[in-house]
């Protein structure tokens, strides 16, 4: 049961921090790439309660998937509008690797030699191992190229123009990720959807990979 309230206190905590700093990266780069949008709109700050969707934060709470208010920006105000969308994009998904790249070590860090405070040190624990594995299931995650996610804006400055392929992903890719949302919450209890659970697939192969980095490079110091 205390385990359980730690890992929830921990997640929530995790995602009141982690959803900010993706926000804001988009925010920040959209602005020096030469768009106030995010200024004009609010959205230039690391204030979680100006980021939030509270429906996306209640489904990630209890799912681990949701969302946040989009910054709004505007490309037509970009010096480069190709490079920009891209660089906006690109953002996001890099902000949440950042956040795990230096949560990992603090996690160490927090083993090693916090000492034993009630629950306290507990909480720090978990709430850091929550930081690495949230922020980097947000990075795969938000690097799938299907609409609404960043991966699709990505894939989009990879094509000189709209074609039928990026017509069909904008249109239908909301159910699409819906769908593949929806197979990895039953997977658990239909085991017959474990055969295509590809977003499960695709996000604990690629997780798996990037822990292995993480491990191999803060090993170089601990």
């Amino acid at each position: 049961m205390i385990d359980t309230i730690l890992e929830l206190l921990s997640l929530f905590l995790a995602i009141m921090l982690t959803i900010p700093v993706h926000e804001f990266a988009h925010a920040f780069v959209a602005v020096k790439c030469g768009d106030n949008t995010p200024k004009y709109s609010g959205r230039y700050t690391l204030n979680p309660l100006k980021h939030f969707d509270p429906l996306g934060l209640l489904m990630m709470a209890l799912v681990r998937f949701g969302w946040a208010k989009p910054v709004p920006i505007n490309p037509a105000n970009f010096k480069n509008q190709r490079r920009g969308v891209l660089l906006v994009s690109v953002a996001g998904p890099l902000s949440n690797l950042f956040v795990a790249f230096i949560s990992y070590p603090l996690f160490l860090l927090s083993v090693l030699f916090l000492p034993d405070i009630m629950l306290f040190d507990d909480l720090i624990r978990t709430f850091f191992s929550v930081m690495v594995g949230l922020n980097v299931s947000l990075f795969l995650f938000n690097l799938l190229p299907i609409f609404p996610l960043d991966g699709f804006h990505i894939l989009e400055t990879c094509f000189k123009r709209d074609n039928a392929f990026l017509r069909f992903l904008r249109q239908y890719g909301s159910y699409i990720l819906l769908g593949l949302i929806l197979i990895g919450i039953f997977a658990d209890s239909f085991s017959v959807l474990n055969y295509v659970d590809l977003l499960g697939l695709y996000l604990n192969t690629c997780g798996n990979f990037i822990f292995r980095i993480l491990i191999a490079f803060w090993g170089i110091f601990f």
